[in-house]
């Protein structure tokens, strides 16, 4: 049985839960070529996500939804490293 309720989290994800000690600089990311090309291959190699029980149903409790994973591992296959984000203001 779950509850109809939803479970608030103290802190969600997308929040710090202190404030920061340090000053926030920017910075460059500089990763080799050859691991984004051995990350690429390894997502290309990754079995397509298998449809359960749990990430079938609509109860969020139960973890990651199929459709998601599945959007989410399309996006990383087709994914460009060397295009940056753009900020939002």
């Amino acid at each position: 049985m779950t509850s109809s309720v939803p479970t608030t989290l103290p802190n969600p994800f997308h929040t710090f839960p202190f404030t920061p000690s340090i000053e926030v600089k920017p910075f460059r990311v500089d990763i080799a070529q050859d691991k984004l090309d051995d990350l690429r291959r390894r997502i290309d190699d990754a079995p397509a996500p298998r449809k359960t029980f749990e990430n079938s149903t609509s109860d969020e409790e139960l973890g990651i939804k199929h459709d998601w994973l599945e959007t989410a591992v399309a996006q990383w296959k087709t994914f460009d490293w060397w295009v940056a984000p753009s900020r939002s203001r």
